[in-house]
């Protein structure tokens, strides 16, 4: 984790420290009590499962969303011509103050540069359900956040699809913060990525109704691998191969749980995104993308 993030959870360890030893301070004490000994064991009980649900909530609401993990994965595709390319997604972010805070994206980013990917997609929503009509404190935050994507290392760029919140929050905003920062906005429409010798390209689906897959397509070259990305399968409607299809949507359970959505052929990954939920860290999918002979 490194100096900053044991630094970053020195507070929590405290925390955590202060209150175990409380709970079981007080359980020991209601043991020694002269109490019936048929009641000794209930309240030592009871004490035991204080201690128990104080580290749950510990570790949901303090230690978890302070870690960043990563779940890697290989995708052997007959559509992908070139060397391998490195791809980390970074789906349904959620910023805001019921989501991942500014100090969480620039933890997240450190850790993601550490792995050194070719490219960077990053999936909305961007925003947490209740910020089209937050504050200028939260809206503010969010900004921060998307302009830390400023700091990505990704040598073949960083490219974004927003999700139906983004849309409501306002596109034309977090359109204008993504590009600050360096970020690809893909709204129905593709870019082409260089490389020497096996450029590729990638297109982006707007969510929901205002998905368009041909417009998406059109600035593709045909001759060329594409990885397809969008938020919900809504996106997906048209018959449509590709290298990699990627699809964030609240449908999934977990990182890898999403049924394919119909008209989608080639290689799939279907994710819940970054929050996975309960008791899990943020994660990053790391994906390696390879043709059937990878040269």
């Amino acid at each position: 984790m490194g100096d900053n993030g044991a630094l970053a959870l020195a507070p929590v360890v405290i925390g955590v420290a202060i209150g175990a030893s409380a709970l079981t301070l007080l359980g020991f004490w209601a043991y020694e009590q002269r109490l019936d000994p048929k009641r000794r064991w209930p309240a030592a009980a009871m004490a035991a499962a204080g201690v128990l649900l104080y580290a749950l909530w510990v570790w949901g609401a303090l230690v978890a969303p302070r870690i960043v993990s990563f779940a890697e994965r290989t995708i052997v595709s007959r559509a992908w011509i070139g060397p391998p390319v490195t791809v980390a997604v970074l789906a349904a972010p959620e910023f805001g103050p019921e989501g991942l805070d500014t100090e969480g994206v620039q933890r997240l980013i450190t850790r993601l540069n550490a792995k050194d990917p070719d490219l960077v997609v990053v999936m909305g929503d961007f925003t947490s359900p209740n910020l089209a009509q937050a504050s200028m404190e939260d809206r503010f935050a969010v900004t921060l956040s998307l302009g830390a994507f400023a700091r990505l290392e990704a040598e073949l760029g960083v490219v974004a699809v927003m999700g139906p919140l983004d849309a409501a929050y306002g596109r034309d905003v977090l359109a204008r913060d993504l590009e600050d920062a360096g970020a690809a906005l893909l709204w129905n429409r593709s870019v082409v990525v260089e490389r020497t010798g096996a450029p590729f390209a990638v297109a982006g689906w707007a969510p929901a109704d205002a998905a368009d897959p041909s417009s998406a397509r059109q600035a593709a070259p045909s001759e060329l691998p594409l990885i397809a990305a969008g938020v919900a399968p809504e996106g997906f409607g048209e018959d449509q191969a590709a290298a990699l299809t990627l699809v964030a949507s609240p449908r999934c359970s977990g990182l890898w749980g999403c049924r394919r959505p119909a008209g989608v052929q080639g290689p799939y990954v279907g994710t819940q995104g970054l929050r996975g939920g309960g008791l899990s860290p943020p994660t990053i999918l790391l994906l390696t993308l390879q043709g059937e002979s990878p040269n």
